[in-house]
């Protein structure tokens, strides 16, 4: 029997775990992170300042360009 994707589809897979626990644990702190700033306008563009949508949109979208980036 071939077997397809092999040693790709398993380096793809541990990708996709790494993005996923990469992006959960910096939206996390990035969650908190404009308070332990002191407010800083600087991390208010990455971090969410309130509780709205679009603020926890932000928690995941940095993550996920910075992974996007790097990987």
């Amino acid at each position: 029997m071939l077997n397809t994707g092999g040693w790709f589809m398993d380096r793809l897979k541990k990708y996709h775990i790494a993005g996923y626990a990469f992006t959960l644990a910096a939206g996390t702190l990035l969650h908190f992170a404009y308070r332990w700033s002191g407010e800083n306008q600087v991390i208010a563009v990455f971090a969410a300042v309130n509780e709205s949508v679009w603020e926890h949109l932000k928690l995941l979208f940095w993550p996920v360009v910075i992974f996007g980036a790097v990987e």
